[in-house]
């Protein structure tokens, strides 16, 4: 049984990171919601996980500032291969993030998270 009264800052930032990206996922193949629109802008998740970045550095926050950060690099894949996303010509919708690429992109980062973890948590 793991001990998590032991954990180290990067394990509990790892942790909150790697859960956002889980559960945003999970989300996004159950729900296959669309982001909102405020008047023809299609709002994604990852600007939602910019807002809330800022807002963890401004309140010192490490919880928040690994959900901010699992926020945007959960869209990184997506936004390198087909833009920010905030027109609707330029992507899918949903089927954007299951393809083999943008799976493969979010696992690439999520182990250079892991590996860094320490690194970023001791940045907040």
């Amino acid at each position: 049984m793991t001990d998590f009264t032991n954990m180290i800052d990067g394990d509990y930032f790892f942790l909150f990171f790697f859960g956002t990206i889980a559960i945003t996922r999970l989300l996004l193949v159950n729900k296959k919601m669309a982001g909102k629109t405020i008047r023809g802008f299609r709002l994604r998740h990852y600007m939602f996980g910019i807002i809330l970045f800022v807002f963890a550095f401004l309140i010192d926050n490490l919880t928040i500032y690994a959900i901010a950060l699992g926020l945007i690099i959960d869209e990184i894949p997506v936004i390198l291969a087909k833009g920010p996303g905030h027109k609707d010509e330029y992507w899918r919708g949903c089927e954007d993030y299951h393809t083999r690429w943008a799976f493969a992109g979010v696992l690439i980062l999520i182990l250079l998270v892991f590996i860094f973890r320490s690194y970023l948590a001791g940045l907040m």
